[in-house]
């Protein structure tokens, strides 16, 4: 894709397209895990996103955004970039009987 995603919907047809574990991101603070997030806030001036690491709870590398565009950007970025998001493939070794 040569363009970024501007949307949540467009961020996800990319991850999909690139083969991301739908694991390793969340679009919602939706409790605890280690993943990478991005999450619409309102706050005191508006609508706000926020880009995030996840793990155990604390947020990392948080970077605030006036614009969604700019913050699926930024996700995206962050996740093509990390090399254990990408689904695993099963080898037929592990998918075969033992004998």
């Amino acid at each position: 894709m040569n363009t970024p995603p501007r949307t949540l919907t467009e961020l996800k047809a990319a991850f999909d397209h690139e083969g991301i574990d739908p694991r390793c991101y969340s679009f919602s603070s939706d409790g605890m895990g280690e993943v990478h997030r991005i999450e619409e806030r309102r706050d005191p001036i508006g609508i706000a996103w926020s880009v995030y690491y996840a793990e155990r709870g604390l947020r990392s590398s948080e970077v605030v955004f006036r614009s969604e565009a700019e913050a699926c950007a930024l996700v995206h970025q962050r996740i093509m970039r990390d090399p254990n998001t990408r689904l695993r493939k099963q080898s037929t070794r592990d998918t075969e009987p033992n004998h």
